[in-house]
């Protein structure tokens, strides 16, 4: 990559949740938020700036201050038009790629961060995360251990090419539905994760919420920081977690 080109974290991050509200914010862990033990991970790369993408909803003050807080760049834009606001957030700090997390994902991995952004600096596409079996690729999943890589050039292609609420929402689905638009890579997820579907650790419901809780505190996660394989094994001795989670995929199934 040219050694002038710019990596950035940006994080979306936002109260108004459907399904729900105030998840990031709300309570997790020894008094610490979501989003505030999400952001206290990904600080442990460096070399990284890391920028809270929230928006103009009177609501989001709180993800404002918790930036704040953390000494942590914020950026506050569309509420709706999430495209628009990773687009603004990267133009502001100058971002060439932007590598996307997910605010309900505490169980990011780092070590597969730490690959796609080694990945990316070798190979400057488009796109690049992981992919699934089927071609499905991580961001369409419900696993939550990975993050996706985009660049700043491929958004703006997007923000050209459409204007269709989905992908505004959903800001680099039209990527791998148009993959010919577009230079694109995949990593393939870890061979213990690959081929299963019940696995859910995003965290969209309150039930979610609290079956999350229950393994980040039985596993001591804050402090040990499990493997994508030790979690898994984890859920796979406890069938009720299991079967709890596979209840939840099939409610949220969109």
């Amino acid at each position: 990559m040219d050694i002038n080109k710019k990596i950035g974290f940006i994080v979306q991050a936002r109260t108004g949740s459907v399904r729900f509200p105030h998840k990031t914010v709300r309570e997790f862990y020894k008094g610490k938020s979501i989003l505030e033990i999400l952001i206290n991970r990904i600080k442990k790369i460096k070399d990284i700036p890391i920028i809270i993408a929230t928006t103009k909803n009177p609501g989001d003050e709180i993800i404002v201050r918790i930036a704040k807080n953390m000494e942590v760049n914020h950026y506050i834009g569309s509420e709706n038009n999430v495209l628009k606001r990773f687009i603004e957030a990267a133009q502001i700090f100058n971002l060439d790629y932007i590598i996307r997390i997910c605010a309900d994902n505490i169980f990011l991995d780092l070590d597969s961060l730490n690959d796609i952004i080694l990945k990316i600096k070798n190979y400057p596409v488009d796109y690049l995360s992981y992919i699934l079996s089927g071609n499905r690729p991580s961001i369409k999943t419900h696993f939550g251990f990975w993050a996706e890589i985009v660049s700043l050039k491929a958004l703006l292609k997007i923000a050209d090419a459409t204007a269709e609420d989905r992908h505004i929402e959903h800001v680099t689905s039209y990527i791998y539905e148009h993959p010919g638009d577009f230079e694109i890579s995949f990593i393939k997820a870890q061979e213990i994760v690959y081929n299963r579907e019940d696995i859910r650790l995003t965290i969209d419901t309150e039930e979610d919420f609290i079956l999350q809780q229950s393994i980040y505190h039985n596993l001591n996660f804050e402090k040990k920081a499990g493997s994508i394989e030790e979690i898994i094994d984890y859920i796979d001795s406890d069938q009720t977690i299991l079967e709890k989670m596979k209840y939840q995929i099939y409610i949220n199934r969109k």
